[in-house]
């Protein structure tokens, strides 16, 4: 450094963690000021939640240098891209198929059982009026 040359950085004007690089002719440049801009990292929040980027009705939360998604419920995920497989656990019993939608699941029961997780018998008597029922239409 000569003798005519002010060593900027010494006053630490850069804010929010920026690092104030010393340049000729007593300007300052700013480096390093993760999720802020302007001169000396003091000018504004970068808002990251502005594009966006919580996917399937998830919230944004703008953090600095960053942000959080709140997930809608069947949601899950850093922005909320999966679908969560409510089939996954096999809730359905005695044979039945499990469909995943969002945030639940349906059951479709073999012959001979029903209720939400096909956890239920049918009395022969329902099964016959229904074969009855199927054959005559």
């Amino acid at each position: 450094m000569t003798a005519s040359e002010i060593d900027e950085p010494s006053s630490s004007p850069c804010r929010e963690g920026g690092i104030c690089v010393d340049q000729v002719a007593q300007t300052l440049q700013s480096k390093s000021c993760s999720g802020y801009m302007g001169p000396f990292c003091i000018t504004i929040n970068i808002d990251e939640c502005s594009s966006s980027p919580c996917q399937n009705g998830g919230s944004c939360v703008d953090k600095v240098n960053g942000f959080l998604c709140t997930c809608q419920l069947g949601f899950n995920g850093p922005v909320c891209e999966t679908n969560i497989d409510e089939c996954s656990s096999s809730p359905c019993q005695n044979g039945g198929s499990c469909v995943d939608q969002v945030n639940g699941y349906s059951c479709t029961c073999p012959d001979g059982f029903n209720g939400l997780v096909c956890s239920a018998a049918r009395s022969m008597n329902v099964l016959a009026a229904n074969r009855s029922k199927n054959t005559t239409q």
